[in-house]
């Protein structure tokens, strides 16, 4: 299994797909040889690696195969199909993703054809300008204009055009103002319908909460309505990671089906001399987090979960145990064959990441014989066990998530560890608990479902008032700039030193190993030479001159949303990304939103000197 994933890795630094035929040929001559070797590992392993690369270049070719064709860009044409997935207000515009069954090519609906191959099947993301209100499972004919897919491409920068491929989008556009738009029958009802109606329900119900947002996006993981007050709060701590549908929650949910349900089954004695309570827990376990993740639409995070909570409750069903180490591989295998281009988001490895630093320092190379004495200690309420069960597994994540943190996000959260060790249980073990079930009995009994959710609300309070205080105790964030590949590789084997068994030696050589991750050296520009760049920034300018001893940024580029302008999310990235912490001038040509909408937001996160 690791090797079909590392052959998968190995793709995904192609600068280009190969042909698959290559491929196939090779993948062929390996398993003949294989079964000439008598199943021999040294070809058992390669075969693998081989059939995992020969999965993500046919997969990757198959996904390219989908993309609108170029003759098509920028031309108005028919598209018949329905909406899926929660809808997004982005502006004046409501975003969705429409499912293409068919498209016409004709000018009026009326003269198009019943059946067309062309550009059918695909999924594109749309943004609709108009008063009607678009929703899951309705279904349409639609005059649109597409594009192929684009992002602003720079270094430092989100690639959200990669992020639109991996998702699976065709294309992208909108839909054109024509009376001949109509909206057909309704199809059956579908999963995207029942997390809209949900969202809808706890919407209406939550108004006048505070934490609404946080609410809605634990049950469903939608974030659309949490402030950017509150995720930037979320960030500064670290606890970003709990205020969606995460891996950590599924498996709670999991936990908590199988206590209740066990503990339940335990009361007819007729059920239990059919079938063993744990059975019927683990049972229970499996359904409670394939539920919680489809509600959550099924992110990486949460197939990662669901996936090892199969495979560990689905060993009790069997009576067998499984190795959470051969559950997580099993995850990894199946996540990564579902969809290889998983790969290149940052979720899957923020995920991954984590739940391996854990099984390293605990399931593995860190794990030794208790004496009697320590399994004594450790039967008390002491504050050392508290330290093993809550703070060593933060101060763990916090090592191992280091160098991820930095590749991904550039930045990392020095608070971290303490203010995990006092959200998680709040989180995931009191407010995820009350918000499913507030949720839930809003259908069965509306004021006590309301009540529940109040209470939820309550607990989410405390929680934002404690990490105010915790954020204004200092620094909260370190930002990593200038980021190498040797600054990279280094802090990596220092995080493994840190991770190895206690009494491990020369340990203090893991503090020389992140020297150059923490404090990056600058390549200077020769004496008399001027770097220019300019910047991708759609409709607008935004540039950076860089000399031996200056920085100078001309124009920062448009705002093009409350949420979204190029001077934080374009200029500054890549200014990181170069390792130049202050700009000595800043120059706006006019004051036009294209060329100066991005730069009030970059001279909040940068220091600059003079602005003209």
């Amino acid at each position: 299994m690791i090797a079909f994933c590392l052959g998968i890795a190995l793709v995904s630094r192609f600068p280009s797909l190969p042909a698959v035929e290559v491929l196939w040929l090779a993948a062929g001559v390996m398993v003949l040889v294989h079964g000439l070797c008598a199943r021999s590992l040294l070809i058992a392993l390669p075969a693998a690696a081989l059939i995992g690369m020969l999965w993500a270049i046919a997969f990757g070719n198959a996904r390219l195969a989908t993309m609108l064709p170029g003759y098509l860009e920028g031309e108005d044409f028919w598209v018949t199909g329905s909406i899926t997935g929660l809808p997004q207000t982005s502006g004046r515009a409501q975003q969705v993703t429409f499912m293409v069954e068919r498209s016409c090519f004709s000018l009026l609906p009326a003269d198009c054809p019943d059946r067309s191959q062309v550009f059918s099947q695909r999924r594109i993301m749309l943004n609709f300008y108009g008063a009607e209100r678009m929703e899951p499972g309705q279904r349409w004919m639609l005059r649109v204009r597409l594009n192929k897919l684009h992002g602003f491409a720079n270094p430092g920068g989100f690639d959200y055009e990669g992020w639109l491929f991996q998702q699976g989008f065709a294309a992208k556009g909108y839909i054109r103002d024509n009376p001949f738009n109509v909206r057909l029958e309704d199809g059956p009802p579908t999963l995207s319908r029942l997390r809209f109606i949900i969202r809808e329900r706890l919407l209406a119900e939550t108004a006048g909460l505070a934490q609404a947002g946080i609410i809605l996006a634990l049950v469903l993981g939608d974030r659309e309505q949490i402030s950017e007050e509150s995720w930037s709060l979320f960030t500064d701590t670290g606890t970003n990671h709990l205020i969606v549908i995460s891996g950590l929650h599924v498996g709670f949910t999991a936990l908590f089906c199988h206590l209740l349900v066990s503990r339940a089954a335990r009361l007819s004695q007729a059920l239990m001399l059919r079938f063993p309570a744990q059975q019927i827990g683990a049972f229970a376990a499996i359904l409670g987090a394939f539920a919680y993740s489809l509600l959550a639409g099924f992110p990486v995070p949460t197939q990662r979960a669901f996936i090892m909570v199969l495979a560990f409750m689905g060993g009790q069903l069997l009576g067998r145990r499984i190795a959470p180490s051969t559950s997580y591989c099993l995850a990894l295998g199946l996540v990564l064959a579902s969809n290889p281009l998983s790969l290149t988001g940052a979720g899957f490895w923020l995920s991954f990441g984590a739940v391996g630093t854990l099984l390293l320092a605990f399931s593995g190379v860190r794990r030794v014989r208790a004496t009697v004495e320590e399994e004594h200690v450790d039967r008390a309420w002491s504050w050392r066990q508290i330290w093993r069960r809550w703070g060593q597994p933060q101060w763990v994540v916090f090592i191992g998530m280091m160098v991820p943190m930095a590749v991904w996000l550039q930045q990392f959260s020095l608070l971290g560890p303490v203010a995990n060790i006092l959200a998680i249980p709040l989180v995931s073990l009191l407010v995820v608990p009350l918000s499913l079930c507030g949720a839930s009995l809003l259908w069965a009994h509306e004021a006590t479902g309301v009540f529940v959710l109040v209470l939820a609300n309550e607990l989410l309070d405390l929680l934002m008032r404690g990490l105010r205080a915790l954020t204004g105790a200092g620094v909260a964030l370190w930002e990593f700039f200038g980021l190498t590949r040797v600054a990279i590789v280094f802090a990596g084997l220092g995080s493994l030193l840190l991770l190895l068994p206690r009494g491990w030696p020369d340990k203090w050589l893991a503090a020389v190993l992140f020297l150059p991750l923490l404090f990056p050296v600058r390549s200077q520009l020769p004496s008399g030479v001027a770097e220019v760049v300019l910047l991708d920034v759609g409709q607008g300018l935004a540039m950076v001159v860089r000399t031996t001893n200056h920085v100078l940024v001309y124009d920062t580029g448009p705002r093009l949303s409350e949420t979204f302008d190029a001077g934080s999310a374009v200029v500054y990235p890549f200014l990181r990304a170069q390792g130049l912490r202050f700009v000595d001038r800043v120059i706006i040509s006019h004051g036009d939103n294209d060329h100066a909408g991005g730069l009030l937001p970059l001279l909040e996160v940068v220091e600059t000197g003079q602005i003209l």
